[in-house]
C-alpha cells in the first residue's frame, strides 16, 4: 500500500445500510469516479461512474454505469486497480461480484409529460433517496426509491404544487445551465461558419 493511500480519508469505511431496510444515498459521503471494469461486457461501466466506498473491497455505485448488468444504487465487490489517481482513488474497479442489488425502481421520464412542476417531483425523488440524470448520450432517466409514490406525493403537495412563489428546483437550474450550453455551441458554430466563408 502506498503512503499516498494509506493518508487518504476517503479509505476509511462508511457504515452500509440497516439489514432490511432498502438503502438510501448519503449525499454527504465522499464520492470519486472511476471506470468499473469486467471480464464480461454487461458489467463493465460505459464511462466513469461516481462510488463511495462502504467496506474492505466494497463500493456502492452513485451513478448510472449504463451497462446491462449493474445499476445505480448496487453494492460491488472489486479488486482495486493497483494505480491511483493523485488524490489516492483507484484508477478502476474490476468486479468479483454483485453483493446487493438496488430496490430503486428505474423509469424514463414519461411520467413528467405535460406536468408544470416536474422540478418539484425531481427535487421530491431525490430527498426521499432518489436519483435522476440527464445523459446527452443515454437520455434521461429516474430513479425512484422504494416506498415513494408520485401521485401520493402530488396529492400531499397540491399547495405547494400550485403556488407561484417556488424557488428554482435542481431540474429548472439543470435546463437552464442546457438551454445556455446549446446557445453558446450555435454561437459558436455560427462563428466558425463565418470563419469559413
Amino acid at each position: 500500500m502506498s503512503w499516498l493511500s494509506k493518508l487518504a480519508f476517503w479509505k476509511d469505511e462508511v457504515p452500509s445500510h440497516k439489514k432490511g431496510e432498502p438503502w438510501l444515498p448519503d449525499w454527504n459521503l465522499h464520492r470519486f469516479s472511476t471506470h468499473i471494469v469486467s471480464d464480461h461486457e454487461d458489467f463493465e461501466s460505459l464511462h466513469d461512474v461516481e462510488v463511495v466506498k462502504e467496506g474492505k473491497d466494497l463500493y456502492r455505485l452513485y451513478d448510472i454505469p449504463y451497462c446491462d448488468g449493474l445499476c445505480w444504487g448496487d453494492l460491488i465487490k472489486v479488486k482495486e486497480d493497483r494505480f491511483l489517481s493523485l488524490s489516492g482513488e483507484p484508477l478502476s474497479l474490476e468486479l468479483i461480484e454483485i453483493v446487493e442489488r438496488s430496490e430503486h425502481s428505474f423509469t424514463g421520464p414519461g411520467f413528467l409529460n405535460g406536468k408544470r412542476h416536474a422540478g418539484l417531483i425531481l427535487d421530491a425523488i431525490m430527498e426521499a433517496g432518489g436519483f435522476w440524470a440527464d445523459d446527452a448520450l443515454m437520455g434521461f432517466d429516474v430513479i425512484i426509491p422504494p416506498g415513494f409514490d408520485v401521485g401520493k406525493w402530488e396529492e400531499e403537495n397540491k399547495d405547494l404544487i400550485e403556488g407561484n412563489s417556488r424557488k428554482d428546483t435542481h431540474y429548472d437550474k439543470w435546463m437552464k445551465f442546457m438551454a445556455g450550453e446549446r446557445h453558446e455551441m450555435r454561437e459558436r458554430s455560427k462563428l466558425r461558419k463565418r470563419e469559413l466563408s
